[in-house]
């Protein structure tokens, strides 16, 4: 089951929108962090699997906010474990398609994105490790959620 479209649009927006909010409103910001047993983060972790099959998205971006809200991991912490898993789930991605000789990538396409993600994450790995509070990592997370929720519903609207 996928969704697509502007139900798609719309539900991301909601989602998106939803855990910035939640991130602003509540005290999101972890001073110590509560790891989850083990059938609370498996029942999470199915939640955000569906979610992400239901509309077509890694899990990544919900993953982020649930460790955050859960207080399971500090701003960091969820940051750097969000970054793992996506690139594990990436990485798995790819081999699956390699090995259904379903991979098409364009090198000519490819090359400048793998040099502008390199240099982003060189960057932002040094200014999260070195130069942000928990608390400014948690504002750059609303910011991006927010950024993303409202080009989505700006699709819908068709401005975007």
């Amino acid at each position: 089951m996928l969704v697509e479209g502007a139900v798609y649009d719309a539900l991301l927006s909601l989602t998106l929108i939803l855990a910035a909010w939640r991130l602003v409103s509540g005290d999101a910001g972890v001073s110590e962090a509560v790891r989850p047993s083990a059938t609370k983060a498996a029942v999470v972790g199915g939640g955000i699997g569906l979610a992400s099959g239901v509309i077509g998205l890694g899990g990544g971006i919900f993953l982020l906010p649930a460790l955050m809200l859960g207080r399971w991991a500090k701003a960091k912490e969820a940051a750097a474990t969000t970054a793992l898993f996506v690139w594990l789930n990436s990485l798995a991605g790819l081999v699956g398609a390699g090995v259904a000789g379903r991979l098409d990538l364009d090198p000519s396409l490819l090359f400048p994105f793998v040099i502008a993600v390199l240099a982003g994450s060189l960057i932002g790995s040094r200014y999260g490790s070195k130069s942000s509070s928990q608390k400014g990592v948690r504002g750059i997370l609303v910011t991006v959620l927010i950024l993303a929720a409202t080009r989505r519903a700006l699709g819908i609207l068709q401005l975007g």
